[in-house]
């Protein structure tokens, strides 16, 4: 086991599988915990001061990205606990952090240099050194399901989106695709289920094409 106490949440492996960095405790004592597969034990535990979810290694495994929820998870008004959330870049070595900008649930691109994530109803990607936003994708069809996922290229970024069409009884998923080099977004596939509630698919990508 890698952990031996206290609760483990959102891992995610290092670039090289060498390390998986989670969050631990979330509320009570906030720390962003990388352990070396292999060892068995935590090898770094770095103070995150507030509560972080969310980690995820940039491609070069220099850096962490992560979402700062501030207080709002652990008591407060939660009707929305990631309402509020920052995107935050941590820095493997030093364990120093930088806010990138607001949002929650970021995936780096699997190439670098950009990471994607949601701020309230929207899609952003910035640029992950100096935060500029490149696009921005208003998902006025509804929710995202199941996060954002890239392809191994770094070319798109895709989700599924739910909605339900005024006056209509149906619910509607679409798979909505990014180009993260032209900013064009299509809808990749689109189900219509009449009544009840529609069960969210998953995306993964092998080498050369998407599955769902």
């Amino acid at each position: 086991a890698l952990t031996t106490s206290g609760v483990a949440h959102d891992p995610d492996v290092s670039p090289d599988g060498t390390a998986v960095a989670f969050t631990d405790e979330m509320c009570t004592d906030p720390v962003l915990t990388i352990t070396e597969l292999g060892a068995g034990h935590a090898t770094e535990v770095i103070d995150a001061g507030v509560p972080l979810h969310h980690p995820r290694w940039t491609a070069d495994g220099r850096e962490i990205v992560a979402a700062d929820a501030g207080a709002l998870v652990c008591g407060g008004d939660v009707s929305d606990p990631h309402d509020d959330d920052t995107v935050v870049v941590i820095d493997v070595a030093t364990g120093g952090r930088r806010a990138l900008a607001p949002g929650t649930a970021p995936e780096p691109s699997p190439v670098g240099g950009v990471v994607a994530f949601v701020e309230g109803f929207d899609v952003v990607v910035v640029d992950l050194d100096t935060g500029e936003e490149l696009h921005r994708h208003p998902r006025t069809r509804g929710e995202p399901r199941n996060g954002l996922v890239w392809s191994p290229d770094g070319r798109m970024v895709a989700w599924w989106e739910r909605w339900h069409p005024p006056g209509e009884t149906t619910l509607n998923d679409a798979l909505v695709g990014l180009d993260v080099e032209t900013g064009e977004v299509d809808v990749l596939d689109q189900r219509i289920l009449a009544g009840g509630e529609a069960v969210g698919a998953l995306v993964a990508w092998t080498p050369s094409e998407m599955l769902w």
